[in-house]
């Protein structure tokens, strides 16, 4: 007895040029992206120094994390060079007002305590031009995130301090790279 095996037919043309078609329209569509800084400027051209910002508010400690994600996200974004012996072209200031907290949703075994809640950290940021001192952004800028209330919250403000600073510190170079922000949809209930 003899084993035929059938042979497997290769790609027809039909589908290779299907292929090849795709990787063209591909590598040709992303000729126009650009690297770098989206308001026209070389990166680094310019730098940026940041002042510690004013602890209004009654949390201790969130001056700290949104300076180290400040500085972080001036690096990583590039467009600016960051000057940490504050001789910037900018400079940035900010006063940090309040950090509220609002329970979203209720613990269904203890109808007295939240289960759920709402921080917003909000700030005064405000960016001057070194030389002459005008201000370029004069803000308030927030940032928010929602805990679950585990019965620490003390434990969940230190886990979530910095998620915080990290939001608010996006906000704050977008601003100072690009001009404008979006503002962050509320995580728990969409914008309308």
């Amino acid at each position: 007895m003899i084993n035929v095996h059938p042979t497997r037919p290769g790609p027809s043309r039909a589908s290779l040029s299907l292929a090849a078609s795709t990787l063209l329209i591909f590598f040709c569509s992303c000729a126009g992206y650009r690297l770098g800084p989206s308001n026209g400027m070389e990166a680094g051209s310019r730098s940026v120094s940041v002042q510690y910002f004013v602890n209004r508010s009654p949390e201790p400690g969130l001056v700290d994390d949104i300076m180290t994600a400040l500085r972080r996200e001036i690096q990583n974004d590039g467009t600016y060079a960051l000057e940490t012996h504050g001789e910037g072209n900018l400079v940035i200031t900010g006063e940090i007002l309040d950090v509220n907290r609002e329970a979203i949703s209720l613990n269904p075994s203890r109808i007295e305590a939240s289960r759920d809640l709402r921080l917003t950290l909000v700030c005064h940021v405000r960016v001057l031009q070194r030389n002459s001192r005008d201000v370029v952004h004069d803000e308030v800028i927030t940032a928010r995130t929602v805990i679950r209330n585990q019965g620490d919250l003390n434990r969940a403000d230190q886990v979530v301090a910095p998620m915080l600073a990290e939001t608010l510190s996006r906000k704050i170079v977008s601003l100072v790279a690009d001009g404008t922000w979006e503002p962050d949809p509320d995580p728990e209930f969409p914008m309308e």
